[in-house]
């Protein structure tokens, strides 16, 4: 190889010197590169099934995770053009939440405000899905007490027993409900297919 090398022409050794040259730099261009900068960057989004189903859920994204089992897969809400919130002009939810308002089935606050990015309690949470279950005008039953220990006298308390009482929470085998605590990914889906009776696709 040597020898051979030495009886090329100037020409065709400098066209081989030039291809090996080629060659070294595609290698170091698909070299992995280690640098202090990668220490910077973040971490990939988790797939941690269980990390997901703990995150907790604002206002806006139950209202959508909802909709399916309320409006169907195939619905598109209306263009809100009288809309009943002053905080949505322009939120990627914005027509979703004024047409579940519009049915009732949601209701905001006294300054006119739905505050979307704000997480839902478990104890709102309760009374939207027996809301969109059975309609606006769905009142629940007085409430009886002695389902669970933290709820007596809370504003929702009827709201919470009924949805007791749809199997969602095993009163039995959970004593406290926690109606302050914001719902999760995971307590959305449970409670979805527990209340509508279907597994949530």
């Amino acid at each position: 190889m040597g020898n051979q090398y030495f009886r090329l022409g100037r020409r065709k050794k400098q066209a081989l010197i030039i291809l090996v040259l080629l060659c070294l730099l595609l290698v170091s261009c698909n070299a992995p590169v280690n640098t202090e900068s990668d220490q910077d960057l973040a971490p990939p989004p988790t797939t941690d099934l269980n990390a997901i189903g703990e995150l907790p859920v604002t206002r806006a994204e139950f209202i959508y995770e909802l909709s399916p089992k309320v409006f169907g897969k195939s619905y598109q809400p209306p263009v809100a053009t009288d809309p009943v919130f002053n905080d949505l002009n322009g939120h990627w939810a914005e027509d979703l939440i004024e047409a579940f308002a519009n049915e009732g089935f949601i209701a905001g606050y006294p300054d006119g405000t739905f505050r979307p990015d704000n997480l839902i309690s478990r104890a709102e949470a309760s009374v939207v899905l027996l809301k969109a279950k059975y309609g606006s005008s769905y009142s629940p039953p007085s409430p009886i007490g002695g389902v669970f220990a933290d709820i007596d006298s809370h504003w929702a308390q009827s709201w919470i027993e009924a949805l007791a009482a749809e199997g969602v929470i095993d009163s039995q085998a959970v004593s406290n409900f926690r109606p302050a605590d914001e719902i999760t990914q995971g307590e959305i889906i449970v409670w979805v297919m527990q209340v509508f009776g279907e597994s949530q696709e």
